[in-house]
């Protein structure tokens, strides 16, 4: 897969990549994708939606700081360029990425951080209060990402703060989705589900 993971994504001073900088999705007839290349055009676009009235699940702070801080802004120029002949991320990823995010949407920088493996989890959001024994978190699932053409899987995990779950900081639970990969070519469509998982055991 290539990655489109150099400077000019990291620090988004460009529109224009340089010859040979993609090798796939560099062009749609006179239209430059921004950002190009597979893995930027091929983004993991489920969404979660907690609908336990009484919890938030919040999805900022899920990427790196180094990535929210220094490597993912957007070029200069954005987002006014995006009306004239570039693709932008908010144009492929219409009620996933906002114009005004853009390069900065934290779900399109965790995305961009390429796993060393073909399973891997992904944070996706958190949950900062306390869940008791028997607590069923119910989720409504907008399905999107289609995994059937590369015999793929994909899972939402709800893990603890805990040596198992990884050390978040502060938060007590953290939402992932975990994606199993044959191939690395994705499709789309669309499709709502609700989704209740188990009651969780502490």
């Amino acid at each position: 897969m290539d990655q489109h993971h150099n400077d000019h994504l990291d620090v988004g001073t460009t529109a224009d990549p340089t010859p040979g900088y993609c090798k796939y999705y560099v062009k749609d007839g006179d239209d430059t994708y921004l950002p190009c290349g597979l893995m930027a055009n091929s983004m993991f676009n489920d969404t979660f939606k907690l609908m336990n009235p009484d919890l938030e699940m919040r999805e900022d702070q899920i990427a790196w700081e180094v990535d929210r801080t220094f490597r993912f802004r957007n070029p200069d120029g954005y987002p006014e360029i995006c009306d004239d002949n570039y693709l932008c991320l908010y144009e492929l990823y219409p009620g996933i990425i906002s114009r005004e995010d853009g390069f900065k949407d934290e779900h399109f920088m965790v995305w961009m951080r390429a796993a060393a493996l073909d399973t891997f989890m992904n944070k996706y959001g958190r949950i900062d209060q306390d869940l008791k024994k028997g607590d069923t978190l119910t989720f409504e699932v907008t399905a999107r990402f289609v995994v059937e053409p590369f015999n793929g899987g994909k899972a939402l995990i709800v893990t603890t703060n805990s040596w198992i779950g990884g050390k978040w900081g502060k938060y007590n639970y953290i939402i992932e989705f975990l994606l199993l990969f044959s191939i690395s070519y994705p499709s789309s469509s669309t499709t709502l589900l609700p989704c209740s998982l188990p009651p969780l055991l502490h």
